[in-house]
């Protein structure tokens, strides 16, 4: 059985494998199936099933716009789950396991060697689909340069509100383009625009997200998992000195550079932007393990701490390989969070203590600011 990180408020010792009637918890996605933020990594694979569970049955090909599209049926198939509680290879969820009935996804991508914006770049492959959004990787002709783009999905455009949803895409392309940092994915000014899609160019960085990489590696050493939290973290700091946030961070959305094993924060499709110390009404898109209670609420309380709790969690899964129990399974039951020092006893105190003060419920009892929250590691 699979188990999350969380222990009754009254045990001594964790009961997960005693829980019952736990709701569904979506996916970890490596491509998030709630907004349609892909990440750009070469691992990842058309909507985002990987490769190996991918079987294209059926290829299409229609005309609209003078874009040139095939349409394939994915087909996912179930697969056992580790019982050793180590990453899984489910494409959204490294952790928590995918239905038991096969289930049938259908999109509509533009073909590899389609030529866009006046043949300026050629489409190498789909990185990824979700949501509202597709990812893919593409190539300047005249350089031979790799890059990534994004743009609005078939789902998208088949919306009421497609316009509105085209405006937001390009001011968020606009925003994070005046984001700029070492530690994260680099997104081009200029957007351009393909039939009725507009398009957003990012750099495109070869390398594996970090659920993939603890997948295959087992959980990191400490040392290990506070560089790379604390290089993504100076990376949210700054977002946040720019009045945004960025609502969905967790080990799929953080690449590991192959050259250098460098973290580069990706999947900024959540970011909102937010007033200090104000209730606003946000999109309820979330990823259950790494998302705060008010990411659940109408109103929830947003601020710089949301993106700590995410943090934390994140922290919590890259040094045990285990997911923490939602915040909302929390809030609702007599469940508490398990430390993650029970479960890998050479985690430092200190350590063990930042994460579970990122992770409190109250959005109050948290560090108010990433930069206040790295400061407890040292």
């Amino acid at each position: 059985m699979f188990a999350f990180g969380g222990r009754k408020k009254s045990d001594q010792e964790p009961a997960i494998s005693n829980i019952r009637n736990i709701p569904h918890i979506p996916h970890i996605p490596h491509s998030d199936v709630h907004n349609g933020d892909i990440g750009v990594s070469g691992g990842a694979k058309v909507a985002g099933v990987a490769a190996s569970q991918a079987n294209l049955i059926e290829s299409k090909q229609s005309v609209k716009d003078n874009i040139d599209f095939e349409r394939v049926e994915l087909k996912v198939e179930p697969r056992k789950i580790n019982p050793t509680n180590q990453l899984g290879n489910e494409t959204n969820d490294p952790i928590i396991p995918i239905p038991s009935k096969p289930e049938a996804v259908t999109a509509v991508y533009w073909k590899t060697g389609q030529k866009l914006n006046n043949g300026k770049y050629i489409v190498n492959e789909i990185l990824g689909s979700g949501g509202f959004g597709v990812t893919y990787k593409i190539t300047e002709a005249k350089t031979d340069k790799l890059f990534a783009l994004k743009t609005l999905n078939i789902e998208a455009r088949s919306r009421a509100d497609f316009k509105q949803l085209q405006t937001k895409f390009i001011n968020e392309a606009i925003a994070l383009a005046s984001c700029p940092h070492p530690n994260i994915v680099r997104v081009y000014p200029q957007v351009f625009q393909e039939g009725e899609l507009w398009c957003m160019v990012m750099e495109y960085v070869e390398g594996e997200d970090l659920g993939r990489y603890i997948e295959k590696n087992g959980q990191l050493s400490e040392s290990k998992a506070i560089f790379i939290i604390t290089k993504v973290g100076e990376a949210l700091s700054s977002i946040h000195q720019k009045g945004f946030l960025h609502r969905d961070i967790k080990p799929a959305n953080i690449l590991l550079r192959s050259a250098d094993l460098s973290p580069v924060l990706i999947d900024f499709g959540l970011a909102r932007e937010f007033i200090s110390e104000q209730s606003l009404s946000m999109t309820n898109s979330r990823t259950e393990s790494f998302a705060p209670i008010e990411q659940y609420q109408r109103r929830g309380n947003f601020g710089a701490w949301t993106d700590v709790y995410a943090l934390a969690a994140t922290l919590y899964v890259l040094l045990t390989a285990r997911p923490p129990l939602p915040a909302k399974f929390r809030y609702e039951t007599d469940y508490d969070l398990t430390p993650p020092q029970q479960y890998e006893p050479q985690i430092s105190d200190r350590i063990n203590e930042a994460i579970l003060k990122g992770m409190e419920i109250e959005p109050g009892d948290r560090s108010q600011s990433v930069a206040e929250w790295l400061k407890l590691f040292n």
